[in-house]
């Protein structure tokens, strides 16, 4: 039988209504890279300019059948009463940051909104959550812990959006934009973001920069490399350096070291908030 005769009758004997394979939205691959449980123990034991960060990246608000999360709003009605093309249904993240040596003690806990822009760019928001954020640290394990707060209770971090563009397949590229994401740490004026997401982790490089444009805080030596890994391996002991002694772990609520270096890391966004060890 001729090849394209076998197709075309395949097609015909098919189910009436059977599904079509379901395709992935631009938007469902970028969040499927940054979900999940990461670690950088490869690259702290390779070079003791770098801590040994686990990092938790966890969905929450997922949609519910006869739910709604407040502040997915839909598209508004245009002058002729068609509905006008924006930004996707949002996925909100919560994400947390926390040496090795200290996991029960995360330095960051921060809520990403991501969005898919319409012209198919990724746009994630970073919020601040509200009160001691330490009340949801761990939380990553129980996502609907979440459900006792809602988007209108966060705080938008502004200026510091990361945009984020598919330059190959489970590839995106980008961060922020210009100079428009304050910062005062160490004399900066402003930080920028620079992120490299894929099926290996994510690679991440936070720089400061003061008015005159010259760099004050922040990695010379690349970005922080979070390895994708599983769960267990996440929760392992941290790893040490062969010629390096133990390094503190970043305090939660302790002051700021006066130097940018040793580099700190900061997942997809930079750091705005001066007092925090690293951001």
């Amino acid at each position: 039988m001729m090849p394209q005769v076998a197709i075309v009758l395949a097609a015909l004997v098919a189910p009436p209504g059977s599904p079509e394979p379901a395709e992935t939205s631009t938007l469902d691959q970028a969040v499927s890279l940054m979900t999940g449980s990461f670690t950088t123990a490869e690259q702290a034991a390779a070079d003791p300019d770098f801590f040994d960060i686990r990092l938790q990246m966890v969905r929450i608000w997922a949609p519910r059948p006869g739910t709604k999360v407040e502040g997915d709003t839909p598209p508004p009605a245009s002058g002729d009463g068609t509905v006008a093309k924006q930004a996707s249904t949002a996925t909100w993240l919560y994400v947390e940051q926390a040496a090795a040596a200290a996991m029960s003690r995360p330095y960051r806990q921060r809520v990403y909104k991501v969005t898919q822009d319409p012209d198919g760019t990724i746009r994630s928001e970073t919020f601040v959550l509200p009160g001691d954020a330490m009340k949801f640290a761990g939380a990553w394990r129980t996502p609907e812990s979440f459900d006792a707060i809602k988007p209108a209770d966060l705080t938008l971090k502004e200026g510091c959006a990361v945009i984020l563009r598919s330059t190959k397949e489970d590839v995106f590229e980008g961060g922020t934009q210009g100079k428009g994401c304050p910062s005062d740490r160490s004399g900066a004026s402003y930080a920028t973001s620079e992120v490299t997401m894929s099926a290996w982790g994510l690679v991440t490089l936070d720089r400061g920069y003061d008015k005159n444009d010259q760099q004050v805080w922040g990695s010379t030596k690349g970005g922080y490399r979070f390895k994708r890994v599983s769960l267990e391996e996440s929760l392992l002991p941290p790893v040490m350096p062969a010629t390096e002694s133990p390094k503190p772990a970043p305090s939660h609520s302790g002051p700021r070291e006066g130097s940018p270096t040793p580099t700190k890391p900061d997942l997809i966004h930079p750091a705005e908030d001066p007092t925090a060890i690293p951001k």
